[in-house]
């Protein structure tokens, strides 16, 4: 791997664990409010979650549709009462709770700081993202974090990549290396605006046809 200038890491699934927090902060957030058959209500409000994140991206709805709508339209569907904004409260409490990092992230993160410039580029909502970043300590390796919550736009979005760019001084296209996990919003969305990209294989499925410079099934296998 060639060496770059700036190195754009993506926060969920790439550094910290999102989906297995994700799952453990909603079954507590069940209990929480004395739901049955969590499992099944579960997979209900995952697939509620992706649809909302998937209208996010695509600019469709604001982050407090997705902060506030899925947890309403949960409700809604399993036919309970439950306010949305406690649900969102408790849920964020939760994830927090339950973060970590994933394996051999820091290994690379320590090897690169020395090296080159680092930054985290994440959709998200503001505070959770905040917090996840300060419980892990993470933010002094980090020059900058660009939280989409905060940017008003969301990747894949070529406007949340120009600017990035621009905060990050606007250096040479193809010295900026965008590390995630999502091949649509993280590597679909950075090549299109010219950036280099490494793939990070989270759910260790097939990347054939994920168009990435660099694709990896562990961190370990960075160097």
């Amino acid at each position: 791997m060639k060496n770059y200038d700036w190195y754009l890491f993506d926060l969920d699934n790439t550094i910290l664990d999102f989906s297995e927090t994700a799952r453990l902060a909603f079954i507590d957030m069940a209990s929480f409010f004395n739901l049955e058959h969590i499992e099944d209500v579960y997979h209900i409000y995952n697939k509620i979650n992706k649809k909302y994140w998937s209208e996010y991206e695509r600019g469709f709805i604001d982050a407090d549709m997705v902060k506030l709508g899925r947890f309403k339209e949960f409700s809604e569907t399993i036919n309970i009462p439950l306010e949305a904004e406690q649900m969102s409260e408790k849920y964020a409490e939760f994830v927090l709770k339950h973060s970590f990092i994933i394996q051999d992230t820091l290994d690379v993160i320590h090897y690169l700081k020395d090296k080159a410039n680092l930054a985290i580029i994440t959709n998200g909502l503001s505070k959770m993202q905040h917090s996840r970043i300060a419980k892990h300590q993470l933010k002094p390796f980090f020059k900058h974090v660009f939280i989409s919550d905060e940017i008003g736009v969301s990747k894949p979005d070529a406007r949340f990549f120009e600017i990035v760019h621009q905060k990050i001084g606007l250096p040479a296209k193809n010295k900026v290396l965008v590390c995630g996990d999502n091949p649509h919003s993280d590597i679909k969305g950075a090549n299109s605006f010219g950036f280099r990209t490494l793939f990070y294989n989270y759910y260790q499925k097939s990347s054939k046809d994920v168009d990435a410079h660099y694709k990896l099934n562990n961190w370990k296998d960075f160097f």
